[in-house]
């Protein structure tokens, strides 16, 4: 089972470093006999199996101990974009049913209802802690809630099981082939499955974790010189500012997986030229991270895919009547495999998109050619991936529109080389004194940073269809060139 390495019962655990930091190395048998502590304290505090525990944290020791002891309670962690306004995690943890919210002590002033902070100082007694019920004993039980952007503007809790999470695990290492002394660097943040992934595979194959002082691209190059880790995942923002830094991939590094959005292939061919070895991925949140890869040095004529699907993915292409239309014609990209979530948390809205027969429609369109490459054509619909983070159009516009000054509102994506796309907006104005700054200064009550629209333009009147519907296509067409 995915998390029999830190079973308490298991006495093989090898004296190996299981996670690096400024702070030290901890070994593996240090951060189980932490983690059994914690699940003591757990245990104590009436934290049980199928328990929904939210997490307010950011990327530290303390957030992996925690997660792991509430696997070892049977309990779902369910963590939290520390991103997003109060209000918002406010909202999510309501709407997640936990039963418990844990907050990390740097985070302490965030959250106003009833809260746990840790770490927690006192020591626990392992033998306190009912080693009966060990969570991994059901593969299909619920491991794990995290939210991402919905297509209908409303966050979506995705459900991932224990065989959710171990098979994607699996998948990666057909590519990886984690060898003995592996060490996992943890560049993306926790709440993200790409950043979640790290600690799960390193564990599982007996890899270490080393997490730099922040997420901070100087510390990331930092952390790249200094411990010499041989596998990291990136978004394209991080890469772009890796080399803008002059940051060289050390000789340990033998890959990194880079995905979370549209790759920009001139930001590819300078890092390919610099030294990297880059493995472009496509996955979500829904798929437990990567489905598809390829390595751009071996294959550089094919660097405009999306590359392979892996292990036991498959992915197929459905036209509008659900039918596999064959190779080369486009459509919806759907996926199925081991690591398809069970569905999404009580979202009514979304139950259509769910996995059918085990398929799991992405609202992604490409086609897939005579080698079995997938060619992504175009992310879901009006979706905006900024940096790694989803952005729904619909929520922004329903910010725009609450102030009062703006009467219509349409966002979309544009184009840019350090974020992949930032936000835009075209906006009536509902009077002559209304300007971006207004706008902006009211936008910063309702939204985090970076669901504020970078650019906004002002229109007399939105293009629409005949039946009035805004022509969010040809607006796009009109700014992003």
């Amino acid at each position: 089972m995915i998390f029999s390495l830190l079973n308490a019962e298991n006495n093989n655990i090898p004296d190996k470093p299981a996670i690096i930091s400024a702070g030290g190395c901890m070994t593996y048998p240090e951060l189980i006999d932490k983690i059994n502590r914690s699940a003591a304290w757990l245990n104590l505090l009436g934290v049980k199996a199928g328990s929904h525990a939210a997490v307010v944290s950011g990327n530290n020791i303390d957030f992996i101990i925690l997660l792991f002891a509430l696997w070892r309670t049977g309990a779902v962690p369910v963590p939290m974009n520390i991103r997003l306004t109060d209000e918002d995690i406010e909202k999510l943890i309501t709407h997640s049913k936990s039963n418990f919210t844990f907050v990390h002590a740097d985070c302490a002033d965030r959250i106003t209802g009833n809260k746990t902070i840790f770490p927690v100082k006192e020591t626990f007694s392992r033998q306190s802690f009912p080693a009966k019920t060990e969570a991994g004993t059901d593969a299909d039980a619920d491991a794990l809630i995290l939210y991402t952007s919905g297509t209908t503007g409303h966050p979506k809790g995705v459900i991932l099981s224990y065989n959710n999470l171990l098979h994607s695990a699996l998948a990666s290492d057909t590519i990886i082939h984690h060898g003995e002394n592996e060490r996992w660097l943890a560049s993306l943040p926790f709440y993200h499955i790409g950043g979640l992934s790290v600690p799960v595979r390193a564990f599982l194959f007996g890899a270490a974790v080393i997490l730099p002082d922040s997420l901070k691209a100087k510390d990331i190059k930092s952390a790249l010189g200094h411990y010499k880790p041989t596998l990291a995942s990136f978004v394209s923002t991080t890469l772009k500012r890796l080399l803008e830094l002059k940051a060289l991939p050390p000789k340990e590094l033998k890959l990194v997986f880079l995905g979370g959005g549209p790759i920009n292939s001139t930001l590819a061919k300078e890092a390919l030229d610099k030294g990297w070895i880059i493995a472009k991925v496509y996955g979500s949140t829904e798929t437990a991270s990567m489905v598809t890869c390829i390595i751009l040095n071996d294959n550089p004529g094919k660097a405009d895919t999306a590359g392979l699907p892996l292990a036991s993915n498959r992915v197929v292409i459905l036209d509008e009547s659900g039918n596999f239309p064959g190779t080369g014609v486009s459509g919806e990209i759907a996926v199925a495999g081991k690591s398809v979530m069970k569905g999404y948390l009580k979202n009514p809205d979304e139950a259509g998109k769910e996995p059918q027969d085990n398929f799991y429609l992405t609202g992604d369109t490409g086609y897939l050619d005579e080698e079995g490459y997938l060619h992504l054509e175009s992310r879901r619909t009006d979706l905006i991936v900024s940096g790694g983070e989803n952005i729904n159009p619909p929520e922004v516009e329903s910010a725009l529109l609450q102030p009062g000054s703006v009467t219509e509102a349409c966002v979309f994506p544009m184009r840019d080389d350090e974020w992949g796309q930032i936000v835009a907006a075209a906006v009536v104005a509902a009077s002559p004194e209304v300007n971006e700054e207004n706008i902006r200064q009211s936008l910063r009550l309702l939204l985090p940073s970076y669901k504020i629209p970078r650019h906004i333009f002002f229109l007399e009147d939105m293009p629409k269809t005949a039946l009035g519907k805004i022509m969010r296509g040809k607006i796009r067409e009109m700014f992003d060139n």
